[in-house]
């Protein structure tokens, strides 16, 4: 059986395995209010990781929709960008896919198709911590943009008034 065949079998095992390894990047109280509430108002960022992990690991085993991974990137990174995460640590969660898969799987490394296909489907991996890492950076410029605007729109008005009362 190929490897991702394996996968796909066990994709809802392999999702909670990784939801749990992404929640423990959170504080102690904070990861366990992630793991344990789903509910989309509740608990809107745990919702969109126990939607969107398993949108990741889909098409990184059935490649078909591209724009299905960046949307469910996208909208983890979203999160994680605003988060008091480095830039390292926002995009990691993809490689504690690895992790779990490693571990899940640590016996095929005997088996050399197995293990080619493997390494493959790790270098998907990899693409999609590029592809995060993108989306990371121009969420950052954004919000620095954003930030920039409205000190200049706060300090502008102060200057502007300033001008007219003591200019020319």
């Amino acid at each position: 059986m190929k490897f991702c065949e394996q996968l796909e079998q066990r994709k809802s095992q392999i999702t909670e395995k990784w939801l749990k390894a992404v929640i423990e990047t959170y504080p102690d109280e904070a990861g366990k209010f992630l793991f344990e509430n789903k509910n989309q108002f509740g608990n809107p960022i745990g919702f969109t990781f126990s939607k969107r992990l398993p949108d990741i690991l889909d098409e990184l085993i059935n490649p078909t929709e591209p724009l299905k991974l960046n949307v469910a990137i996208e909208d983890i990174i979203k999160i994680r960008t605003v988060q008091d995460f480095t830039p390292s640590e926002a995009v990691g969660f993809l490689y504690l896919l690895k992790k779990v898969i490693r571990k899940e799987y640590h016996q095929d490394e005997k088996e050399p198709l197995l293990f080619r296909e493997m390494l493959e489907f790790e270098s998907r991996i990899d693409q999609a911590v590029s592809l995060a890492f993108d989306i990371y950076v121009e969420l950052k410029e954004k919000i620095y943009e954003i930030k920039a605007g409205e000190v200049k729109a706060r300090y502008g008005k102060m200057v502007d008034r300033f001008n007219e009362k003591y200019g020319d």
